[in-house]
């Protein structure tokens, strides 16, 4: 990487485990975690703290935290399209697996500010359900009625799948951490304008 990639994220897990493989690959990476999003969410320079980021990296299991965590993860949206930062959406499993249905309700209001959608393996299948759809039904309705320049998985076998504006790929994964994988990719995209 010439000029490192830059990170924002809310939350820990999923979106801890991506920044911290993006930091081990020279990414800078900022990281507000529930907890001080708790404490005062509107305290926080969104303006400030985007302003030049690739990508603002968010998780729907950290939205249903709280309603502070649902109101800073909807102002780091807004702020993100205004300052020129992507968003990428993991939609992963909650802890009370019940709430997905409340995550991914969040998601889907706000579809049309996610650049990247990528859904872990073991939550694809219930948002499939949700949708009364198949997997591969499900990433393409994404792409196309939502817009969303790509959406992604990696399924249990470690084959990738990437839906996109010019169709979709299915690549090995080349790595045995899902989220080691999508921290490489994202480093890497910024150089990629066709995946852009």
């Amino acid at each position: 990487m010439d000029t490192a990639v830059r990170f924002v994220g809310i939350g820990e897990k999923s979106v801890g485990k991506v920044l911290e493989h993006a930091r081990l690959i020279g990414a800078e990476t900022s990281e507000y975690s529930l907890e001080l999003v708790n404490f005062d969410h509107g305290s926080i320079d969104w303006r400030g703290s985007l302003g030049g980021v690739h990508w603002l990296l968010l998780s729907s299991s950290n939205v249903i935290h709280s309603q502070n965590s649902k109101s800073a993860h909807g102002a780091a949206m807004t702020f993100s399209e205004l300052e020129g930062s992507r968003v990428v959406m993991i939609v992963d499993l909650p802890d009370e697996e019940e709430r997905l249905i409340e995550a991914w309700g969040f998601v889907i209001e706000r579809i049309r500010q996610i650049n990247i959608l990528y859904i872990t393996s073991d939550a694809i299948s219930h948002i499939a359900s949700i949708e009364q759809m198949s997997e591969k039904e499900l990433l393409e309705e994404i792409r196309i009625r939502g817009m969303v320049p790509q959406v992604l998985t990696i399924d249990p076998n470690g084959k990738v799948r990437i839906f996109h504006s010019l169709g979709d790929l299915n690549l090995p994964s080349n790595s045995r951490n899902n989220f080691s994988w999508l921290a490489t990719y994202l480093c890497q995209l910024p150089n990629v304008s066709h995946l852009n």
